[in-house]
């Protein structure tokens, strides 16, 4: 574990990555209906209380911390990073309703599925 005043990458480094977005709008209507958000894992042996799942036996993605859009930007600037890109991606579904829906509210980075940034260490 880092303190602030610890350096997690070189000065001027770069990093890229991509989280799940626990705001994802697809998160924000399953939790309004009482359904559990898509990412987590409140069992790690059945995937339970989603919204159109079934019960069953899985093998855990490992996310054991989830942040909205919001919360990873300000993640990344406590650790002094500045933000140069973002960009909101849509899940993996196969075809069909969710799929047009999710490429289009991905536009907005916020209610994307997947959130990349690309930061600099100041």
């Amino acid at each position: 574990m880092y303190s602030r005043s610890e350096t997690c990458a070189a000065k001027n480094g770069y990093l890229l990555v991509s989280t799940p977005n626990l705001a994802w709008f697809l998160n924000r209507i399953a939790l309004a209906l009482g359904y559990q958000p898509y990412f987590s894992e409140p069992s790690e042996r059945i995937n339970v209380g989603k919204l159109l799942r079934h019960v069953e036996e899985y093998t855990t993605s490992g996310h054991l911390r989830l942040f909205t859009y919001k919360a990873f930007r300000q993640f990344l600037n406590y650790y002094n990073f500045k933000i140069l890109d973002q960009e909101g991606v849509p899940g993996q579904h196969k075809k069909g309703l969710l799929k047009v829906l999710d490429m289009i509210f991905s536009r907005k980075v916020s209610l994307s599925a997947i959130v990349i940034f690309l930061a600099q260490k100041r």
